[in-house]
């Protein structure tokens, strides 16, 4: 969200106090709406109490499945500062990192596929949270995986082994670390398979192909890139 009151890093502790008095007493809802406000400087403000995964009152049906971020400001034109980002980048990680979620993936809420990281738009039609923050939720969504530790896979082949001669139907048999996405299996540089449930094993049928050498490639990957490995085995 953004608050769409008043301009990034201007007094934001009295923002935020007119922020609860405008939701707490104006609107009657009791307290702030957001479970967490950031402001022009990252810091990041406790909203609505009872700590984290208590439910808000900013999105109506989904107030007891999501947390509600706000940044303050006017962000329909004007970016995030980058100290807001960083803040927010910061929270979205720790919430992320205690409640399993993948930054960049979805989730089902309601029957709905909606991003884990999403704009107020995303869930309804509204402007929220302007044009310029939601421009940025892409660059904040690779950001929080940064910053939870995420990094591109590596992947060794331990079976089939480099140089063996093989025929029939074969296990291609990966170690991977790192958070995973997929494995693609490519045969003499053709695309033959994907799998995206570990153990990320795969049955290799040959008895279509030539006899002679041939090369597998397993090519884990995940949001942040690619890791590959490479054997060469005879038919």
């Amino acid at each position: 969200y953004h608050t769409n009151h008043a301009p990034a890093g201007v007094d934001p502790a009295a923002c935020v106090r007119a922020l609860y008095y405008y939701h707490s007493v104006i609107r009657e809802w009791g307290d702030l709406g957001y479970n967490y406000v950031v402001d022009g400087y990252g810091n990041v403000y406790q909203g609505r109490a009872g700590g984290p995964n208590t439910a808000g009152a900013h999105s109506g049906e989904l107030d007891a499945l999501t947390q509600g971020i706000a940044l303050l400001g006017d962000l329909s034109v004007l970016e995030p500062t980058a100290a807001q980002q960083d803040g927010t980048v910061a929270l979205l990680a720790r919430l992320c990192t205690a409640n399993t979620l993948t930054p960049t993936g979805t989730v089902m809420l309601l029957n709905r596929s909606l991003p884990v990281i999403m704009g107020h738009s995303d869930a309804a039609a509204v402007t929220c949270p302007g044009s310029a923050l939601s421009d940025r939720l892409p660059a904040m969504r690779m950001a929080t995986l940064l910053k939870m530790g995420y990094e591109s896979p590596q992947i060794t082949l331990q079976n089939p082994p480099a140089g063996a001669t093989l025929r029939g139907v074969v296990e291609a048999r990966p170690s991977v670390t790192g958070p995973v996405t997929a494995v693609d299996y490519l045969i003499d540089g053709q695309l033959a398979a994907t799998v995206t449930s570990a153990p990320y094993t795969w049955l290799w049928s040959t008895v279509d192909l030539l006899d002679g050498p041939h090369t597998l490639r397993a090519e884990a990957r995940n949001e942040l890139g690619v890791g590959s490995a490479d054997v060469t085995v005879l038919l």
